[in-house]
Parts: structure tokens; C-alpha cells; sequence
């Protein structure tokens, strides 16, 4: 009971700060893509919420350095936070808008300018305790390895190293010693260049690798998805193949019934069937098949009845009875009404049935 009750306060926290991040998400970074949109878009939004993290903590990390900036002794740090904060507020509207690039190369490079004027701007000069600041340039250079493309990180590097041997040769306070200034170069420079070198070839390596992970994981969700894209073709393309199989077989079971005389007999598809444009037809066809059947048989009746009261007039002109004439539902019945009185016809009755008794 006590592990299900840890384990659900665990998944109630993850939850609350699951909705924290897509809230975020949701008014830093460009609509997700949907699941079927190509590797470079949903790599753009990968990089975007990357993005939008570390701008958020840049943002919040400038007001720290608020205090020093108001109080201390470098009073150009103040206009550089501010300019710095500026900056930031960009980047987040440009990572809005999905120019992450743009957004990155706003933030590492005020960053990096700010912590360089931050260096270089020491009053006094720079000193033997102004020399551990110049580890401080690597950070620019690892953002630079999360928001930019991959080769940035050598450019930030070579700018790092630039920077600081040109600010411990130039800029060096006026009263440091020969050993001071041998400090400042191996420590603040020589070292330096090492740690950004380092962390450059790292953090390229950690970025190529990465994005080969994320390429390959791509490649296998775009197999992945084909694969079931092309089950579900087959598991269609069966069903419509038994569907066909089964509406062939309705339609010889409807020709047959056809064939041994019922014209009542109709091909029962309906308009989703893919032979229903052809069991249409062939209904249509026993439809007027049975119309013909209907009209034949009323013409045989008719040609019948016709005979019939010819035979009845020559027996009358002649004086003899002549054969009965019964009423068939046809056009001869009228004719046959207007020819003989109901007098005439009662009596030709009459004489067939007396000729019959006799």
C-alpha cells in the first residue's frame, strides 16, 4: 500500500510538471507538427523547446547580477544586463516564430559580449583576480553547441581565445608584474584555450552524435509507420478482395436464377460495394427483361383474343355459333363489345351451350 501510495504522489508531480512544460511550450515554441511531418520540421521544434528552456534560464539568471551591477564598482555592467535582458526578450519572440537559429545566435552572442565587456571593463585593468573570470566564456560556447549548428562551437572557441589573449596583452592593469602577467597568460589564457578547445571538440562530437540519434530514430519511426501503412494497405486490399470474391458470387448466384426462369431475382449490392455500379446494371437489365416478358405475354393474350373473335365474326356472317369468346383484360375485350350486342352475346352462349347438351 505505501509503495502505490509513493508511486501515485510520483506520478501526480510528473504530471503537474508535465503540464507545466507543454504551457511553456505552448507560448515559446511553434505549433507540433503533426506525426507524419518530415525530419527537419519536427527537428525544428526539438531545437525550439531547447531553446526556449535555456532562454528562460538566461532570462531569470541575469537578475542575480542585478545587485552586483547597481552597487558594485563596473558601473557599465548594469546597461549590459539591461541590453542582455532585451536580447533575450527577442530571442524568445524569434523562437516563437520558429527562427530558432536567429533566436540562439541573439542570446549566445550578447552573452558572450556581456561577459566579455564584464571582463574587460574591470576597473583597474584586469588583475591576478580578474584571471578566473575568463572561465566564464565557456558558457556562452556550450550554448552555442544547444542552439546553433554544431560548427558554431569552434567559432565561439576561436572568439574565447581571441578575446582573452588580446584583453591579458591589452588590457592588463598597468601596475601588474612580470610574474603576474606570466600567471595571467598561462592561467587565463593558455588554460582557457585548452578548456574551450576542449569543450568545443566535445560538445561538436556530443551534436553530431546526437543528431545522427535523432536522424536514425527518425528513420526507424518512418519504417515503422510505412510498415504499418502497408499493413493496413494488405488487410485492406483482403477485405475489398473477399468483398469482391463474395459480390462475384451474388452476382452468378442472381445470372443463374435468371437463367432458369426467375425474373424476380436482383443482385442484392449496395451502393459501398465496389460491383454495385455493375449489379445495377444487371438488375436494370432483369428489370426490362421482365418488362419484355410481361409485354410478350400480353401480346400473345391480345393475338389470342384477336383469333378468337375473328373466328366469332366469320361464324356469325355465316349463320353458325361461333366459339365462345371469354374476356381477357386486353383491347380485343372492347372491340369485341362494340361488334356484338349483350343480346348477340347471350345468345351465341346460348347456342354453344345447346350444341354442347345436344
Amino acid at each position: 500500500m505505501q509503495g502505490n501510495f509513493d508511486r501515485s504522489i510520483v506520478q501526480q508531480d510528473v504530471g503537474f510538471w508535465r503540464r507545466i512544460a507543454n504551457w511553456w511550450y505552448g507560448i515559446s515554441t511553434p505549433p507540433e507538427p503533426g506525426g507524419a511531418a518530415p525530419y527537419e520540421e519536427r527537428e525544428v521544434i526539438r531545437r525550439s523547446r531547447l531553446a526556449s528552456i535555456i532562454i528562460l534560464i538566461v532570462f531569470i539568471g541575469n537578475f542575480p547580477s542585478l545587485p552586483a551591477a547597481i552597487i558594485g564598482p563596473n558601473k557599465i555592467l548594469l546597461p549590459i544586463l539591461g541590453i542582455q535582458l532585451i536580447a533575450t526578450i527577442v530571442a524568445f519572440f524569434l523562437n516563437k516564430r520558429g527562427h530558432v537559429n536567429w533566436a540562439g545566435a541573439l542570446v549566445v552572442f550578447f552573452l558572450a559580449i556581456g561577459m566579455m565587456a564584464n571582463v574587460a571593463t574591470n576597473p583597474g585593468g584586469i588583475t591576478v583576480q580578474v584571471v578566473p573570470l575568463f572561465a566564464i566564456l565557456v558558457i556562452p560556447e556550450i550554448l552555442a553547441a544547444a542552439m546553433l549548428p554544431a560548427y558554431w562551437v569552434f567559432i565561439m572557441a576561436l572568439i574565447n581565445i581571441v578575446f582573452s589573449f588580446y584583453a591579458i596583452t591589452y588590457m592588463h592593469a598597468p601596475n601588474l608584474s612580470q610574474q603576474d602577467l606570466q600567471f595571467a597568460y598561462s592561467n587565463g589564457g593558455a588554460l582557457t584555450a585548452t578548456v574551450q578547445v576542449i569543450v568545443a571538440g566535445v560538445s561538436f562530437l556530443w551534436n553530431l552524435s546526437l543528431g545522427r540519434a535523432l536522424r536514425e530514430k527518425d528513420q526507424a519511426e518512418e519504417i515503422a509507420r510505412l510498415e504499418s501503412d502497408l499493413s493496413e494497405q494488405s488487410m485492406q486490399i483482403m477485405r475489398e478482395k473477399e468483398q469482391l470474391e463474395q459480390s462475384i458470387e451474388l452476382i452468378i448466384q442472381t445470372q443463374s436464377r435468371v437463367a432458369n426462369g426467375d425474373l424476380n431475382a436482383r443482385v442484392p449490392l449496395t451502393q459501398d460495394n465496389v460491383l454495385w455500379s455493375v449489379g445495377g446494371a444487371l438488375n436494370n437489365m432483369i428489370s426490362r427483361l421482365q418488362r419484355t416478358r410481361a409485354t410478350e405475354k400480353e401480346l400473345e393474350v391480345t393475338r389470342n383474343s384477336a383469333a378468337t373473335l375473328i373466328n366469332l365474326i366469320r361464324a356469325r356472317k355465316a349463320g353458325m355459333p361461333g366459339p365462345q369468346y371469354n374476356r381477357t383484360g386486353t383491347v380485343i375485350d372492347a372491340i369485341t363489345m362494340e361488334v356484338f350486342s349483350p343480346n348477340e352475346q347471350r345468345r351465341a352462349i346460348d347456342e354453344q351451350s345447346a350444341q354442347k347438351n345436344y
